[in-house]
Parts: C-alpha cells; sequence; structure tokens
C-alpha cells in the first residue's frame, strides 16, 4: 500500500496532518511510513488542496479534492474536529479498506 501526504510549504495544517495520519496508522495496524510531496514541486497534483492523503493513488475524500487552480491552498475538512486535517476514523477506515483488513 502507497500512502502519500500532499502538502504546500506554510500550510498551517501540516503538522497537524502528520500526527493524524501517524495516529490512523498505528489505529490500522501498519508502520507509520509515508511519503509527502510538496505540491510546489509537483503541478501535475496542484489540483489537490493541502494536506490531502493519497492511498494508492486515491484521495480519501474525492468529492471536495479535484480543484481547478493552478496554485496549491489550503483544504478544509468540514467532519473533523481541526477542519483544515483529515477525521481520524475516516482515514483509519480508508486505510484498512485499502489494506484489506476493514472492520
Amino acid at each position: 500500500m502507497r500512502v502519500q501526504l500532499l502538502w504546500f510549504e506554510g500550510c498551517p495544517h501540516i503538522s497537524d496532518a502528520r500526527t493524524r495520519l501517524r495516529e490512523a496508522l498505528e489505529h490500522s495496524g501498519l508502520g507509520a511510513l509515508w511519503e509527502e510531496l510538496d505540491l510546489g514541486q509537483h503541478p501535475e497534483l496542484q489540483s489537490f488542496g493541502s494536506p490531502t492523503v493519497l492511498i494508492n493513488g486515491r484521495d480519501v475524500w474525492p468529492d471536495t479534492s479535484q480543484r481547478s487552480t493552478s496554485t496549491p491552498c489550503c483544504r478544509v475538512y468540514l467532519e473533523s474536529d481541526i477542519r483544515g486535517v483529515p477525521e481520524l476514523t475516516r482515514l483509519v477506515e480508508a486505510l484498512r479498506h485499502a489494506n484489506g483488513n476493514a472492520r
């Protein structure tokens, strides 16, 4: 399974997103390893906001990720306790599902 965290320099939520992703991976019984991609260095991914988590190349929240802009911007997760960070339970479910351990 490939887990990627997309972000841009100066993102106010990247620290909390890293913490949340680490927690989700641990809750899922997976190692806390992921790849980080700076949106400023990957123009092909700039339609995603920061932070975004991709699992096997797919956005966990595809309904809100795609934008038609060429510059990175912040992403908002309305259902989360921290609006700029993915919600823990949903992230854990997505990781378990991708790993074949859906519960």
